[in-house]
């Protein structure tokens, strides 16, 4: 389970990465245990409203503190924007936490207007070189949209195949063949994301990269720039800014 830092302002941000979490866990008790520590967060207001008394709320947190505990850091490190540690069990995976990662990339993007024209057209997300990868990244993503359509993912098994895509991660397993992939990706409106080490000292655009036991991510603004492609603020506002 990986991390993001934050600030104030970057709050819409967080929110739609919480989200997709969720949707990620709606199995698990995660979500209680969200909306939980959630309201404690906010100085028991959330509690004090859904319950008839302060005693009565505070009873709730004292009888739950235990269980949550875990979970308690784990989500206060995504409320606050601090480090996201290894996953640990009842907890999104670390692919999982990527692939949240990577769905509010695309919605914290934009791509030039007549890419998007066809309403009927799906959003593509390709995944290129991490089978397992692919697979969590679709269970991130169902029935969630961008850009007011539906996200579709696909397996890409050759950089040829990525120009059709809006987002393209880009796994370790291509470490030598990246500079071939930025090449044929080059005049084409492609994120490319990757997980490799120096992604984005080699024009990728967004990478992640760990930290000790953490993970955070970084861009290159200057490739993005070159795609035609737009971050926003707050997206910029969380990551390590590199510029090839």
């Amino acid at each position: 389970m990986k991390n993001f830092s934050y600030e104030k302002d970057s709050e819409p941000f967080e929110q739609t990465l919480i989200q997709s979490l969720r949707g990620a866990q709606r199995r698990g008790n995660l979500i209680g245990k969200l909306r939980l520590l959630r309201f404690a967060r906010n100085d028991n207001v959330g509690i004090i409203q859904r319950s008839r008394s302060l005693a009565a709320a505070k009873r709730i947190l004292l009888c739950r503190i235990r269980r949550v505990m875990l979970a308690f850091f784990a989500v206060l490190m995504i409320t606050l924007g601090l480090s996201f540690p290894i996953a640990q069990a009842s907890q999104p995976t670390e692919a999982q936490v990527k692939a949240a990662f990577i769905y509010n990339f695309a919605k914290f993007t934009e791509w030039p207007s007549y890419l998007l024209r066809d309403p009927d057209k799906p959003f593509v997300i390709g995944v290129l070189g991490d089978d397992e990868f692919y697979e969590a990244l679709k269970e991130v993503v169902k029935e969630k949209s961008v850009q007011e359509r539906p996200v579709s993912v696909r397996r890409i098994t050759k950089a040829e195949d990525g120009r059709s895509c809006h987002v393209l991660y880009i796994g370790d397993s291509q470490e030598e063949n990246i500079t071939y992939i930025f090449d044929t990706l080059k005049d084409f409106h492609v994120l490319t994301v990757g997980d490799i080490n120096g992604f984005a000292k080699k024009g990728g655009m967004i990478n992640f990269v760990r930290e000790g036991k953490f993970i955070r991510f970084e861009i290159n603004v200057n490739a993005v720039e070159r795609s035609g492609l737009k971050v926003s603020a707050q997206l910029l506002k969380l990551a390590k800014i590199v510029n090839k």
